[in-house]
Order: structure tokens, then sequence, then C-alpha cells
């Protein structure tokens, strides 16, 4: 178990440990339920959920009132459950074992967020997933985004991490028909930038 900023998080075996990315993606979620002058969001998803870390400050900080939770590792979906134990606020999410959103009805949520492996290579080596961004480092990123498009419903906003690493072009010309995009945070690092992104689309 670990503790960071408050959160008290558990982590299994193989599960992707919180990090800058993370913080990226937290920051721009706070800064687009700000930018929508939402009081509150009734109904969020978030794909990918890992340690738990990213929800649980959510809920912790009362920014949303309820979560669906859905990884496809059950290690991390039992990463994310401790997490929200031990922090006593399990009765505010629910998890789900899953490929992505296919799980979830479509157009029921107000708000969808995820940090999808983005990391330009095809690695096989155990562990890889977390990180594993295929060739163009859009592989996962492109079948979350489609996914959330889906479950979302009107004037729901998609918040996800992206990085200089991926293939930005390609990336912009999915999002380019969206009525909302908005550039939320930057963070430079060692050997690319991460930013946190917000898209209304329908």
């Amino acid at each position: 178990m670990k503790t960071l900023n408050n959160v008290v998080i558990k982590l299994f075996e193989g599960v992707y440990a919180p990090s800058d990315d993370s913080e990226v993606l937290l920051k721009a979620v706070k800064y687009s339920i700000v930018t929508r002058k939402l009081k509150s969001i009734d109904i969020a998803v978030e794909i990918g959920s890992g340690s738990g870390y990213i929800t649980a400050r959510l809920l912790s900080e009362n920014k949303i009132s309820y979560a669906i939770m859905i990884d496809l590792d059950p290690y991390a979906v039992y990463s994310s459950w401790n997490t929200l134990k031990i922090n006593n606020i399990d009765d505010k999410a629910d998890l789900v074992q899953c490929d992505g959103a296919s799980c979830i009805r479509s157009s029921i949520v107000e708000l969808v967020y995820f940090n999808p492996p983005y990391l330009p290579v095809c690695d096989d080596i155990p562990g890889a997933v977390a990180w594993n961004g295929g060739k163009d480092g859009l592989e996962v990123w492109e079948k979350f985004f489609i996914e959330s498009l889906r479950i979302c419903r009107n004037r729901c906003s998609i918040v996800y991490v992206f990085s200089t690493l991926q293939n930005m072009k390609k990336m912009f010309r999915y999002i380019a028909s969206c009525k909302h995009i908005e550039l939320m945070i930057c963070e430079p690092f060692f050997y690319e930038t991460i930013c946190g992104v917000m898209v209304e689309c329908h």
C-alpha cells in the first residue's frame, strides 16, 4: 500500500502505478468539470481504472458523485476495488472487468476519462499491456475513444491523456469533427510532453 495526496492505494502485481500522466489526467478532468460549470456529475466512467487512484481522488473530493470503473485486467479491478474500500468510498462506484467500454449501455454517461497505453511500441514482454500503444501509439486510444462516443449522451465530455510520442496527426483527424476541443494541460517530461484534452462530440 502507498498513500498519494491523501488517497491510500492498493497495488497488485502488474498493475500500473499512478505516475505523472495520472496527475495530468486528474487535472484535466477537474478542469473540464469547472469549464462546463457542472456542480456534479451523475455518472462518470473511467476506462482502464488501474489502481483506482484517479477515480478515488475525484470521489473523495466530491468532483463526481458516482463512477463506473472498468479494466480488462482482473488484478487492476481488484486493486481499484481495494483502493475504494480502504478509502471508504466503495459505495460511490461500481467496478466491471470488461474489454474497454463494450459492457456499458449506449448514451448513458456525462463524463468519460481514460489514460490509455500510448507508447508507440508492440512489446510482447510480460506487463507490456500497461504501456503498449501499438505501432503509432493509438491502438488502445482509438478503441477507447470510439467506445466513449457510443456511451456518451448529449454534451458528454471525453477527457484523455495523449503524448507527443503518439501519431498526433492521426489522432486529431479522429477528433476534428467534434464541436468542442480544449487542451486542458500540457507538461514536459524527459523525452515527451504529456497533455490532457477534453472533447465534446455530440
